[in-house]
């Protein structure tokens, strides 16, 4: 962040203060801060981003003791996505969530970094810099409608991974290779594809959650393809379950379909960037993956 640290509410504390990339087990710590927070963790997701880049997912202390993370993660030499910003119950207002920011975000050096901020920090990532482009909706519904599975909808596999890397590339802006190579596999994650014949026309992802399961990406070419998709992800939805998805306000038509189903936004972001924004085809973009790597 470009804020300098004499200007951070530094307290005695700040003197055994010390910062370093975490493992992926010492990333647990952050998982239960999260679950406090009433987060809904994809089950297996912190796996999937340390695939990404391990490097990248930071821990505070003091007195040797974990007090707020942070993920700057760099997925390519252009982009990096931050996210992950907590701090410990009972070691807020001391100025550690800026101090670990400040730390961590040398590691994306001079890449463009985007992240989705709740409205509270909007300002703060403003004077780090950071430009608000668009808001993304969570929306929180439960499953209680059967769902056939739709004819026409591909399993997404080894076979055609490449091919849903490279959709997901067209869509976003930037390769997330690292990131999908396991996103759609493994114990309770799904994921399916649309193909025409002529290339991929939209992608779908669905996994289980600490509180039911989250639904992300869906990206559509069209409605015909989005509505496809979806019935296809809730196919693999007990009933009675509660779903989560994350869903940008850009095009307001699956955010209705969502409303109707009697899903309702507990709470928005707001999509910043800092230095240039990924020009993808973000029209496209039904529901992201993940609120922590985009």
């Amino acid at each position: 962040m470009s804020e300098k640290l004499d200007s951070y509410k530094l307290t005695q504390d700040h003197q055994s203060w010390t910062s370093k990339p975490a493992t992926l087990e010492e990333w647990q710590i952050v998982n239960e801060w999260a679950l406090a927070e009433k987060w809904d963790l994809g089950l297996g997701d912190t796996e999937c981003f340390f695939n990404i880049d391990d490097q990248g997912f930071y821990l505070g202390y003091v007195n040797g003791e974990p007090v707020a993370s942070v993920s700057v993660v760099n997925y390519s030499d252009e982009y990096a996505y931050a996210g992950f910003y907590l701090v410990a119950p009972g070691a807020r207002g001391k100025g550690y969530g800026l101090r670990l920011s400040y730390d961590a975000f040398h590691h994306c050096d001079k890449r463009s970094v985007g992240l989705d901020g709740m409205p509270e920090q909007e300002e703060n990532y403003k004077k780090g810099g950071f430009v608000t482009h668009y808001e993304t909706s969570r929306l929180v519904g439960v499953h209680n409608q059967q769902v056939d599975a739709p004819q026409g909808v591909q399993n997404i596999s080894a076979d055609n991974i490449e091919a849903v890397i490279e959709f997901d590339a067209q869509i976003t802006g930037y390769s997330r290779a690292a990131l999908l190579q396991n996103w759609f596999s493994g114990e309770g994650r799904h994921g399916f594809l649309i193909d025409s014949g002529d290339g991929v026309l939209g992608v779908v992802g669905i996994r289980r959650s600490t509180d039911g399961y989250r639904l992300g990406p869906l990206y559509a070419e069209n409605q015909a393809v989005s509505e496809k998709l979806f019935a296809m992800a809730m196919a693999q939805v007990p009933l009675g379950t509660q779903v989560t998805i994350d869903a940008p306000t850009l095009d307001l038509g699956f955010i209705n379909t969502l409303k109707a189903l009697g899903y309702e936004e507990i709470f928005h972001t707001f999509r910043m960037y800092r230095g240039t924004e990924p020009q993808g085809e973000k029209h496209k973009i039904q529901a992201i993956a993940s609120l922590e790597l985009g």
